[in-house]
């Protein structure tokens, strides 16, 4: 293709080189942690979609005109830390919380049927 790489910005398969001096605040800055942006851009592609009659279409044009926010690496790793943990704690609700639910209704309804559970007297 005919996109060009900066040099000093590494990427994969692209070991870092220990003669060469630490990346420029500028290159800094240009680095984007994908796992969080990808979530942002997903959600943008229908608003750059243009209808083209009953097919909603995506334009190349579109996509070199729209800009796309990129906060600092510092701000991007913190906003993806945060939904991490975020997910994490909706994943355990839902796998841990129904195991533990089903597990204190097994326990209400044996001791339930133990304080319940008479035996005959005699007459």
């Amino acid at each position: 293709t005919g996109a060009t790489k900066d040099p000093e910005v590494e990427g994969p398969g692209r070991p870092a080189d220990p003669t060469r001096p630490p990346p420029s605040e500028a290159s800094k800055r240009r680095k984007v942690t994908t796992k969080n942006h990808g979530r942002w851009i997903r959600d943008q592609v229908m608003d750059w979609a243009t209808d083209g009659g009953t097919i909603r279409r995506l334009y190349n044009d579109n996509l070199k005109r729209a800009q796309i926010p990129v906060p600092d690496l510092d701000e991007q790793e913190r906003v993806v830390s945060v939904l991490d943990a975020f997910d994490a704690l909706v994943n355990g609700l839902s796998v841990g919380l129904p195991a533990e639910l089903t597990a204190r209704r097994q326990q209400y309804e044996f001791y339930r049927d133990r304080l319940l559970t008479f035996d005959e007297v005699a007459s």
